[in-house]
């Protein structure tokens, strides 16, 4: 399985999660001059950008790790873009990311702020 297939099946099964939790999704796969958000949705009254890692291995770094300070100025970056386009103003904003690791499921909310 290519890497672009493990990121969208774990994509898949981030959104089913998010859904199960009352999330509603907004958008998947947001994409701005190179960068890209994974899932967008609010969860309440807050907007939440989430960024899915998805692992076959233990050994691998995990989910968090993986999101590099260069990675979160991508992810910040996109969700300006989005906000603005989208005119959004005076919303809570979150970062989350969800690792998937041999189908477990961990969820750090607010991994990073804006």
């Amino acid at each position: 399985m290519s890497k672009t297939q493990t990121g969208f099946l774990g994509e898949d099964f981030a959104v089913q999660y998010l859904k199960k939790q009352k999330y509603k999704i907004i958008e998947r796969n947001y994409k701005v001059l190179h960068k890209e958000i994974d899932v967008i949705a609010q969860d309440g009254e807050t907007l939440v950008f989430v960024e899915v890692k998805t692992r076959f291995a233990r050994f691998e770094e995990s989910g968090l790790e993986a999101v590099t300070k260069h990675k979160q100025q991508n992810l910040i970056f996109a969700s300006k873009c989005y906000m603005s386009k989208h005119h959004v103003v005076n919303t809570q904003v979150r970062f989350d990311v969800i690792e998937i690791n041999q189908g477990e499921i961990h969820h750090i909310k607010n991994a990073f702020e804006l």
